[in-house]
């Protein structure tokens, strides 16, 4: 082997391990310049003051990213409390904390372990430690625990306005009450005068309603008994209202006025209500479409009853102001 080739393989060698060497401590280089450096507004609080607390990735690239906790609290201790503070203007990789200390003295805070995603790795950096001094809430100067002051009293007794205005308010009380028992009434309630439910038009407006051609067919025959049974009530002393369909056959069966065809009509009526509203029955649309008629008819009917019973009443009386 001559001198030159002996001298340029060493070369070589040493200038592959350069390059090798290189490329290794590139990436080592830019995670070591990497940190998280924490930063608070005070370093000297009194007891429970908030502080603010600021962490910061630096330098940060692109595809770097920090997972701040929500808070600090197992790291330090009981007497320490932090909670990330959320703010839409903090720039990526920054984070800042509400930090308050419940115990005076010196306290000094161990570095926080925060993690760095760094493409498909994930890095643990640790923070520098953090020094406060917590005052107790004295004044300057002050070395005993400050007494909670006694009430103040207030020299002059009672305010010669105030007897006056008391005085003012108890003559207007005493005043009123003779007033009011010289009256020696209550004024007149005066009732509301009672408007009759119009059976007919109420049936009428539930045709109306249009229900049957939206498919609430039920609440079409609930509307139409209630008004049925209303009407019962209020021309025949029936109570309908609160009673079922078989309780109100024996009623109307005992009715004096109130013939076996037009009971059969009632409770016909009620019964094909029933079978919709309970036994969810569908009766075709012409059938549904016919009740409104054969509710007024019935109205018709026991009002034509009830005349005539009223009549019967009238003319003994009638005939003995003739004689």
């Amino acid at each position: 082997m001559s001198s030159n080739a002996a001298i340029r393989r060493p070369v070589a060698m040493a200038v592959c391990a350069a390059v090798g060497l290189s490329l290794f401590a590139v990436p080592e280089a830019a995670i070591a310049q990497l940190s998280v450096k924490v930063q608070t507004d005070t370093h000297q609080v009194h007891i429970g003051d908030p502080i603010q607390l600021r962490l910061r990735g630096t330098p940060l690239e692109p595809q770097q990213q920090v997972l701040f906790p929500p808070d600090f609290d197992d790291p330090w201790p009981d007497h320490v409390s932090t909670s990330r503070l959320v703010s839409p203007s903090s720039p990526p990789g920054e984070a800042v904390y509400d930090l308050r200390l419940y115990e005076t003295g010196e306290a000094e805070l161990r570095g926080l372990n925060i993690d760095v995603v760094d493409g498909g790795d994930t890095l643990s950096l640790q923070t520098a430690s953090i020094r406060i001094d917590v005052l107790a809430v004295r004044e300057e100067g002050e070395q005993d625990l400050r007494m909670i002051k006694p009430p103040w009293a207030i020299a002059g007794g009672i305010p010669v306005w105030l007897v006056a205005m008391l005085a003012a308010l108890l003559a207007l009380a005493i005043a009123w009450i003779v007033y009011r028992k010289m009256q020696g009434r209550t004024p007149a309630v005066i009732p509301k005068p009672v408007i009759p439910t119009d059976y007919r038009r109420e049936f009428s407006r539930i045709e109306a309603m249009g229900l049957l051609e939206r498919g609430a067919v039920k609440l079409y025959y609930t509307h139409l008994s209630e008004i049925l049974r209303g009407f019962l009530e209020d021309h025949t002393e029936v109570d309908a209202l609160e009673r079922t369909t078989e309780e109100i056959d024996l009623d109307l069966q005992a009715h004096e006025h109130v013939d076996e065809s037009l009971q059969q009509d009632v409770i016909g009526f009620l019964d094909d209500c029933d079978l919709v509203k309970f036994a969810r029955a569908e009766p075709d649309l012409p059938q549904a479409k016919r009740m409104p008629d054969r509710g007024r008819q019935i109205i018709d009917d026991v009002e034509q009853i009830v005349a005539a019973a009223q009549a019967r009443l009238e003319t003994p009386d009638a005939v003995e102001q003739t004689a």
